[in-house]
């Protein structure tokens, strides 16, 4: 069963009910990335009790070396898990998620399957599911490790659709035609979720089937085919999934390729008008680097600017710098400096942050660092510069704040 050929219902395994729900969701693994006491501090709350953050490789551990010992641990536990049975499966392969936070009353999600060949980090490429930020691609060497000889996947990746008249998402939440499978608090702040087995995955498809892209999209490319689905959160993540695909897909038989698990891959597809679905920016911070230079640089490059931000160098204090004014080129012509400034002493670290107050955290924890408070965008113009830019700077929007990313929970094959 699919949609466009984009959208399909393959199982899906959730944690049977016996198992500790608030110990066995976790955050995506690359938020709070410069936060090591974060996930320790997860870590000793979980203890020995099964989770999602056994089967996961948080990128703050990335650089501390033993990769391979990690990976190999990883395998293990989902393989252990497996034989245990501690795995229900929802065979209609549609999950609708009802999520709450301190920051939004609500926000609603579908948890599917969509097809890896029909998406494309390469801005080329005229794909019904687009990357929407450039992709990083020696980000994407460490994910493909992960995921090569892994059993299961977790889906943390966010796709956005345009729905303005809530024809799909919405209105699948208001169906009787629904069975509320779990419910419960997140650990970590996370705020609270549900998720609700969709009985009839069949009307939810022909709904999406009706959403039309917007006229600008539809422009993208010269055969006239616009993107239906665009990548909120989780690029990287989607990309590793797509290279390992490839991969696989070199040595299969022509005949194996169409169902090899593989080939589909588990997102959340959210509504790009829900209230709930907000765009923040994502933060620098600059490791190893002289912060009094840093200032001076932005200021000589972008003097003629009338954009403002802020560069803070501890907790307390910041300097206001010229930026340019519109956000996206506001992004992009930092990104570049910083990219220039790491060319130029490879001691330089950069790393992205979510949330003003993560960074105050992390600059006043770190000598020799700086923060460089970025622009949002606003969310009701992605589309239309999504389709004139091709794709947008890296790391140019963030949905909601870090507590709000999306939580660990589903699970599936993909061997």
């Amino acid at each position: 069963m699919n949609a466009q050929n984009v959208i399909y219902t393959k199982p899906i395994l959730i944690p049977k009910k016996h198992i500790d729900y608030n110990k066995w969701s976790v955050i995506a693994c690359d938020i709070f990335t410069s936060q090591l006491k974060y996930w320790e501090d997860l870590k000793k709350y979980i203890g020995s009790a099964p989770s999602a953050l056994k089967l996961i490789l948080p990128e703050v551990y990335l650089k501390q070396g033993n990769l391979a010992e990690r990976i190999s641990a990883i395998n293990a536990e989902m393989q252990k898990y497996v034989d245990e049975g501690l795995f229900d499966t929802i065979d209609s392969g549609m999950i609708l998620v009802e999520r709450s936070t301190k920051y939004t009353p609500r926000r609603l999600g579908l948890v599917v399957c969509v097809d890896l060949e029909k998406y494309s980090f390469n801005i080329a490429d005229c794909s019904a599911i687009r990357a929407s930020e450039q992709t990083i691609l020696e980000r994407i060497p460490p994910r493909v490790k992960i995921r090569e000889k892994a059993l299961l996947e977790l889906p943390h990746v966010m796709l956005l659709m345009s729905d303005p008249e809530f024809k799909v998402i919405e209105e699948a939440y208001k169906s009787p035609d629904k069975e509320l499978i779990y419910d419960f608090e997140l650990n970590m702040g996370g705020g609270h979720i549900k998720g609700y087995k969709i009985n009839n995955p069949k009307a939810v498809l022909e709904a999406f089937e009706k959403i039309t892209t917007p006229e600008m999209v539809q422009k993208t490319c010269k055969s006239g085919q616009g993107f239906v689905l665009a990548v909120g959160d989780g690029n990287h993540s989607l990309a590793a999934a797509k290279v390992n695909w490839n991969n696989i897909k070199r040595s299969l038989p022509a005949d194996q390729i169409e169902n090899h698990p593989a080939r589909y891959t588990l997102v959340e597809i959210v509504n790009i008008y829900d209230e709930g679905i907000t765009f923040h920016p994502i933060h620098r911070v600059i490791k190893n680097v002289d912060v009094k230079k840093l200032v001076s640089r932005i200021k000589t490059e972008f003097a003629s600017e009338d954009g403002k931000t802020q560069v803070i160098f501890n907790s307390k204090d910041a300097i206001a710098v010229p930026i340019p004014e519109d956000p996206l080129d506001a992004i992009e012509s930092i990104q570049m400096l910083l990219d220039d400034l790491k060319l130029e002493d490879d001691s330089i670290s950069i790393d992205y942050i979510h949330g003003e107050e993560n960074l105050r955290e992390i600059v006043s924890s770190n000598i020799d660092s700086a923060g460089i408070i970025m622009p949002a965008i606003p969310k009701e113009k992605f589309f239309e510069e999504l389709a004139s830019r091709k794709v947008l700077p890296k790391k140019s929007f963030s949905l909601g704040e870090a507590e709000e990313k999306r939580y660990y929970f589903e699970a599936k094959f993909i061997k």
